[in-house]
């Protein structure tokens, strides 16, 4: 169900969930919600920028494009275009998040810890599988020996639907 298809107030309760974990993220942090900064990282680059060449210039021009059409590969829905810059800033450069948890991210786009997780793992880990990295893993991922000892440890798990035990313990 798309936000335009819900109730007034289910919106709202989403919009003040967010609100809420964003402020305890904030606090967490020793920082203000509220609080404005009226330097933006726009007016840094510019003052860097000033001595720069135009080669130089249409280079960097180049590499936002390129990195805007990954962002909005999907279409440009916003939720869907946030999701990836999302999960673009938590892989490069997770300090700008304040520390938020995936489930914290999860819970912005009101969907659950697993759907962030698989979002990272085919947006970040698929990208950096496919540019010929060795072993896309982030700090905050389960290891690929992790995820094969729990997938193991699940395997004749009775307790899953339609789940059966295959082998006896001793």
């Amino acid at each position: 169900m798309s936000t335009a298809d819900q109730p007034d107030f289910a919106v709202a309760a989403h919009e003040l969930r967010v609100h809420e974990m964003l402020a305890a993220v904030y606090r967490r942090n020793g920082r203000s919600l509220e609080a404005v900064d009226m330097h933006t990282p726009l007016d840094s680059m510019l003052e860097q920028e000033a001595g720069q060449g135009d080669d130089e210039y249409i280079v960097q021009i180049e590499a936002v494009r390129k990195w805007l059409g990954w962002i909005f590969e999907g279409g440009p829905h916003p939720n869907r275009t946030m999701q990836r810059l999302y999960a673009c800033v938590r892989a490069c450069a997770p300090s700008l998040l304040l520390g938020m948890s995936g489930e914290e991210i999860a819970l912005i786009f009101g969907q659950t810890r697993a759907a962030e997780s698989a979002r990272m793992r085919s947006l970040v880990n698929g990208k950096l599988s496919s540019a010929g990295c060795k072993s896309p893993h982030l700090p905050y991922q389960k290891s690929a020996g992790s995820i094969e000892k729990m997938r193991a440890s699940a395997r004749g798990n009775r307790n899953r639907r339609g789940g059966k035990k295959k082998f006896k313990s001793a």
